[in-house]
């Protein structure tokens, strides 16, 4: 039985929403016993405060890394035929950093003591570095991802007046670029600095780790752009980006891995 790409995306497409569905029903449950029991239901503590879910806060900050990237590339560099991707990027980046955000909330412990580190401030911790970075760094994506809803249909047709408003801090991208390069890049490396800080195992105690992260992160964040911008052209054709600029992409993906290795390779070699 042959099936047509339309009839084929109309029965995956509910059963992709009701397997998403089922996955954040199961979360909110996980969030509600850490809310009401507190952690210990997850049995960490002050001693091992880190558990394996600390992997989702770090693995959805790097692949959220093609928005400062391709952002810079185009505001920066004057590289505007990557503009389509970019904004694609802004929207991962932005999802991404959601979910580092409420997974963090359910990892400090005390989540009604989250504004802590943005009053009481420990200029001397590499995470309060990195919680600081991470707030700004998503109030500057959520700047940059106004005007794209401002050009909505939506948007422009009910409220075309706050369109308007909202369109216009597209001017603003140069500097909101130059700020996400910056407050990206810092938590980006302070993320691998407080492993090279800490007496743990060996393949985490070395200096290296803060260059290692920032280039892993270059190599994950496009990456992930490249995956939904053709996941997102399958469901609709006005998702869809020219070929050409994806495989761009693809390649400085290539090299970034290339230069990703070759820093391995001496981190290894240094630490033997």
């Amino acid at each position: 039985m042959i099936w047509s790409g339309n009839r084929y995306r109309n029965l995956f497409f509910p059963a992709w929403v009701a397997v998403l569905l089922l996955l954040m029903a199961a979360g909110v449950v996980g969030a509600f016993l850490v809310f009401t029991r507190g952690l210990v239901v997850t049995n960490l503590s002050d001693l091992v405060p880190w558990g394996l879910w600390i992997t989702i806060d770090l693995s959805a900050i790097a692949l959220s890394a093609g928005a400062f990237l391709l952002s810079a590339a185009v505001y920066l560099l004057g590289l505007k035929q990557f503009q389509p991707v970019a904004r694609t990027a802004v929207f991962v980046g932005i999802i991404g950093y959601s979910i580092a955000m409420l997974m963090l909330l359910m990892d400090i412990g005390r989540p009604d003591r989250f504004w802590h580190a943005i009053t009481y401030w420990n200029i001397h911790s590499p995470l309060w570095e990195v919680t600081m970075c991470v707030c700004l760094y998503f109030t500057v994506l959520l700047l940059e991802v106004i005007p794209i809803f401002g050009h909505s249909d939506i948007m422009q047709r009910r409220w075309p007046r706050l369109a308007g408003h909202m369109s216009k801090v597209h001017y603003l991208a140069p500097i909101l670029a130059v700020l996400g390069l910056g407050l990206s890049m810092l938590h980006q490396s302070s993320l691998g600095a407080t492993y090279g800080v800490l007496k743990a195992r060996p393949i985490w105690y070395r200096p290296g780790l803060a260059v290692l992260f920032i280039v892993s992160a270059m190599v994950a964040g496009p990456a992930l752009t490249v995956l939904a911008s053709k996941v997102a052209a399958r469901f609709t054709p006005r998702a869809r980006i020219n070929e050409e600029l994806l495989d761009h992409i693809s390649r400085f993906i290539g090299w970034a891995l290339v230069a990703y290795l070759y820093f391995r390779f001496w981190d290894v070699l240094a630490m033997s």
